[in-house]
């Protein structure tokens, strides 16, 4: 963000630093492998730019304080960061710092985290770029990911903040996703006790000498494995 001053004299100097400009990012959305409370899962995080963000610029990525936790050995190792400009997703070269060709991933651990994303001095991201930034163990570009965000312990939405800024820290476009955290669904299944009925057995009768292959078949009133054996009194379970 860029700031102008508005110099007010009354008796002394006041200093008010007013935002020249900061918009919104567009097409935000925060997409997790699961939304279980206190897992620990990988988030894929998309939007389109809609100013550029510099070379030398910065992603921010900051989950709802003491909501989501970041663990310890959380580094560059658990990022991707891939950009399309209208046609597929090119990945960005990622490291511990930036330098000319790497983008540097900074990572703030704990349950008031955030995730600090530095472009590298070469390449910046255009207007109307769409940006996709995975954490955790989905990131399989370059080194192996092991670790991942934990989500909040308990049900309800919480908030992914980001916000872009240029090189001095100056505000560019931020938004706000919002990740549902649901308890996890299950499925009863009732065991029947009562055998199935077996019906409608083929062949039948006497079979007719010098057959080199039979095909034998039935139905049963429920859903069934069919199993054989090549000599009598095999278990089915067996």
């Amino acid at each position: 963000m860029r700031y102008f001053f508005l110099i007010i004299g009354i008796g002394s100097t006041l200093a008010v630093a007013l935002p020249a400009h900061a918009a919104s990012l567009t097409q935000v959305r925060d997409l997790v492998v699961s939304s279980a409370p206190a897992t620990s899962t990988s988030h894929v995080i998309q939007f389109t730019a809609t100013h550029e963000i510099p070379a030398s610029g910065h992603i921010d990525i900051i989950p709802e304080a003491g909501a989501f936790t970041i663990p310890v050995p959380f580094d560059y190792a658990d990022v991707d960061v891939a950009v399309s400009t209208g046609g597929p997703y090119i990945e960005r070269d990622l490291a511990p710092s930036a330098s000319g060709s790497d983008d540097g991933i900074a990572v703030s651990s704990g349950a008031s985290g955030s995730i600090r994303i530095t472009l590298n001095s070469g390449t910046p991201i255009p207007v109307g770029g769409r940006v996709k930034i995975t954490l955790g163990t989905l990131a399989l570009v370059g080194a192996s990911s092991t670790n991942a965000l934990q989500n909040p312990a308990s049900v309800g939405s919480y908030r992914i903040d980001i916000r872009t800024t240029d090189s001095s820290g100056g505000a560019v476009d931020s938004a706000r996703a919002m990740v549902a955290i649901v308890s996890p669904v299950t499925l009863n299944a009732q065991i029947s006790l009562i055998p199935p009925t077996r019906s409608h057995g083929l062949p039948s009768g006497a079979l007719s000498a010098g057959n080199s292959s039979i095909e034998i078949s039935l139905e049963t009133d429920e859903f069934a494995s069919c199993r054989y054996a090549t000599s009598s009194g095999v278990l089915f379970g067996s």
